[in-house]
């Protein structure tokens, strides 16, 4: 088992995530079987970027909760400034959503 120190220091990459670091594309690569109806990532190397022609890069956990989380920040200013003008404009938005019940 690895160390405090050998964990922190490991990348642990999604499964199947590729991005381009030249243009930021990003890809997901998965298998799909109709026989079993199972889907899991594929892992292996994809060819090169379709945008760029450049190599793919694998994507880490770390990176790929940093840019949820940027774009949920993102997100939220973008949907208080709508909420915002709609106040001003005399319009009141809908309830946030509560979640199923």
């Amino acid at each position: 088992m690895p160390s405090i120190s050998e964990t922190q220091s490991m990348k642990l990459y999604v499964p199947g995530e590729w991005r381009c670091a030249k243009c930021d594309f990003r890809l997901t690569k998965n298998f799909l079987s109709a026989s079993t109806g199972t889907v899991h990532a594929d892992t292996s190397t994809p060819e090169k970027c379709p945008n760029c022609d450049v190599p793919m890069w694998r994507v880490s956990w770390e990176e790929d909760c940093r840019d949820a989380w940027h774009f949920l920040e993102r997100e939220m200013v973008r949907t208080r400034q709508l909420e915002k003008q709609l106040h001003d404009e005399g319009i009141q938005p809908d309830p946030p959503y509560e979640g199923y019940r």
